[in-house]
């Protein structure tokens, strides 16, 4: 059993998972929101689990932004990218 506690974990940011395996994750508040700021060039870029949902987050250009759960949108998050 210890054994298995000292295996590393598993590095998923290098993950390149497709468009569609993003977009299965939201919800349909997220993906009519995500609509909305596609048309001023916002892309999804990735998701983050938070609290047994996904977060969205857009980006345009050098620009994020991200659509909670229910659909809100916050154009300026205070996010960590790695």
């Amino acid at each position: 059993m210890s054994a298995l506690l000292n295996l590393p974990q598993q590095e998923r940011r290098n993950d390149s998972l497709n468009f569609d395996a993003f977009w299965n994750l939201l919800t349909l508040a997220q993906k009519l929101a995500l609509n909305k700021l596609n048309q001023y060039g916002y892309q999804l870029a990735f998701t983050r689990a938070e609290s047994g949902s996904h977060l969205a987050v857009a980006q345009c250009d050098s620009a994020f932004a991200t659509i909670d759960f229910e659909g809100e949108v916050n154009l300026n998050p205070t996010l960590t990218l790695r």
